[in-house]
């Protein structure tokens, strides 16, 4: 008998458990802690080796039997997912952006296709007057969901926003400290800065997806107040003009304290060269 996943929890369900077990297949490997080669023979005296994943310090304990499966799986699951969440953390975000962009010039589009068969008149008829303000009120109608949609992605995405601004702030202030104190080398300062260039990448990321939502609202408003919109009857009037204040107030990836765009990325910028200068000036 054929199963069938006709529902999207148990679809969901297969995707999430076929991707464990992708992870805990590519984590548990033999290591040479479990495995000896076939063409030497095990010495009884060698203390045997166990190997973590990654390099790093860890109790003793944990790193023998019978917790030596457990250490090494945990290890190596923690590690590679943050790994990989990190970067699909900011292209998922950065991705949706771009998706509300792409959303906003397909409506700027269907404003343009509107208005195209009324660019040669001089008056519009009751009936036309009609249709245009049954096609504005379905633009509108999908400007308010595009909104919606941001404000449902913002809100899931607030916490994650704050902790990336706050984890490179505190990367870059870091990296600047020691880059002015113990960083005089050239291996010492090429590390640093490094880390510095990836936090600033990792704070544009999220900046400029930020600006292409606010920017892809305001063309919008400007797209809109471009076309013919006059030829209509006040009603029809009233409607356009409600669908250009509506664009003009954009909408931002805010979160507590400040909001994604382009112009906060220079402002963090000009802060760090300001902090950088005036920490030169007392050496």
């Amino acid at each position: 008998m054929a199963y069938k996943t006709n529902t999207s929890g148990e679809y969901v369900l297969i995707t999430f458990s076929r991707f464990s077990h992708f992870i805990i297949a590519s984590i548990w490997r033999p290591s040479d802690g479990f495995t000896q080669p076939n063409n030497k023979q095990k010495d009884p005296d060698q203390e045997l080796p166990w190997n973590t994943p990654f390099n790093m310090t860890m109790p003793k304990v944990l790193l023998a039997a019978p917790f030596f499966p457990l250490t090494y799986a945990f290890i190596a699951y923690t590690g590679y997912v943050t790994i990989f969440m990190f970067g699909g953390c900011d292209g998922f975000y950065f991705e949706f952006c771009v998706h509300i962009s792409s959303l906003f010039q397909s409506l700027q589009e269907e404003t343009r296709a509107i208005f195209r068969p009324f660019e040669e008149y001089l008056k519009l008829t009751p009936a036309q007057c009609a249709r245009l303000e049954l096609q504005l009120r379905g633009l509108i109608i999908r400007q308010n969901s595009v909104f919606e949609l941001i404000s449902f992605f913002r809100k899931r995405y607030t916490v994650i926003t704050l902790a990336h601004f706050v984890s490179a702030a505190l990367v870059i202030g870091f990296s600047i400290c020691n880059l002015l104190t113990v960083g005089n080398n050239g291996l010492g300062a090429l590390l640093y800065v490094a880390y510095t260039v990836a936090a600033l990448s990792q704070l544009l990321v999220y900046c400029y997806g930020g600006t292409l939502v606010a920017e892809s609202s305001f063309e919008l408003s400007r797209v809109a107040a471009s076309c013919p919109w006059s030829l209509g009857a006040p009603r029809q009037r009233r409607v356009i003009l409600l669908l250009i204040l509506r664009s003009q107030r954009a909408p931002t990836m805010a979160v507590p304290f400040f909001s994604p765009s382009l112009n906060t990325f220079a402002s963090i910028l000009q802060t760090s060269g300001s902090i950088i200068a005036l920490a030169k000036s007392f050496q």
